[in-house]
């Protein structure tokens, strides 16, 4: 899966993590992309997660 959150840098971050498996990606690695394999198959759920005030961006996810 490849998940990129198109911001301006320091304002939003990525947490991504699966509900039976936990986190693939922390909110405290201030990251705005992830790219990596889905370890299983279960829900996953992808958060944006502000710091300050609230912007306009895009996000694109691809799983293949």
């Amino acid at each position: 899966m490849t998940v990129s959150l198109n911001v301006p840098a320091t304002t939003d971050y990525l947490d991504v993590f699966g509900l039976a498996s936990g986190p693939l990606l922390s909110a405290t690695s201030k990251a705005t992309s992830w790219i990596g394999t889905l370890p299983t198959n279960q829900d996953y759920i992808i958060e944006v997660i502000p710091v300050g005030e609230e912007i306009s961006y895009s996000l694109t996810v691809s799983v293949k």
